[in-house]
């Protein structure tokens, strides 16, 4: 299926790993112009070196998505290498383990910098710029743990803080759809990332068993072709939608 993608210019957040990563992939399989920006410099030209290879057309933004310096910078490189950004992943963030005794104030503002401060950011940046270019999609990141608190080692502050993601993507499509910007969230459930290296606090998130109905953890690119698509025109009449990509795990 034709996403329509082809010459559309799209930002992918945390586009050096995981979830990013996939996403970054298939946009420019689908022909889209695609800014990989990621906190690592290193991760971030490995992945826009992969899509080169592969004869797509990527740009490697490395910056902190979680500032506003970071995100300006990231937009200034799209901007000046293929003009309005008009296709947006956000999909930086971070996890977290302690309950609500054990979580350092620190750490709470960390999960929450990272995972729904570095959306707002983007938003605030690059909305104005995609409207004038007469509009654009914005795919964002959330999470199972947004609906669901049984993960055994997670600290709260990652669920709430996805769940806020939920709340912004409503408020973008309530406030700007007219404007010809659409807003959609995916929440995964288990994927097979890294993701829990990264996390906040004094341990290592524990992984929980398996109790979805899918009997697996699902892949980066199943997650990634989800977001390809909430991207593309395919997915136009789709707005301030909020789907779980769980594997049927909020069923059990």
């Amino acid at each position: 299926m034709d996403l329509e993608l082809n010459g559309k210019v799209a930002v992918v957040t945390g586009g050096g790993s995981g979830i990013g990563r996939a996403t970054a992939l298939r946009l420019a399989h689908e022909g889209a112009d695609v800014v990989v920006a990621d906190l690592s410099e290193e991760r971030a030209k490995a992945v826009a070196a992969e899509i080169a290879a592969a004869g797509g057309s990527a740009l490697a933004a490395p910056g902190d998505a979680a500032t506003p310096e970071g995100v300006d910078r990231i937009a200034s490189a799209a901007e000046e290498w293929r003009g309005p950004v008009t296709r947006l992943c956000l999909n930086a963030g971070i996890g977290g383990e302690g309950d609500i005794r054990s979580l350092s104030l620190e750490n709470w503002r960390r999960a929450f910098t990272v995972n729904l401060e570095s959306q707002f950011l983007a938003a605030q940046r690059f909305l104005d710029p995609m409207i004038t270019a007469g509009g654009g999609a914005i795919a964002t990141t959330g999470s199972f743990g947004a609906f669901r608190s049984g993960h055994p080692t997670s600290t709260p502050a990652y669920g709430a803080s996805k769940a806020a993601v939920t709340q912004l993507v409503r408020h973008l499509t309530a406030r700007f759809s007219e404007a010809g910007v659409r807003a959609n969230c995916i929440c995964p459930g288990s994927v097979e990332t890294g993701f829990g290296a990264a996390a906040v606090g004094s341990g290592t998130m524990v992984t929980s068993p398996m109790r979805a109905p899918a009997g697996r953890r699902a892949r980066p690119e199943e997650i990634g072709d989800w977001m390809a698509f909430l991207l593309s025109e395919r997915a136009r009449h789709l707005r301030g939608q909020v789907i779980l990509v769980d594997g049927g795990r909020s069923l059990v």
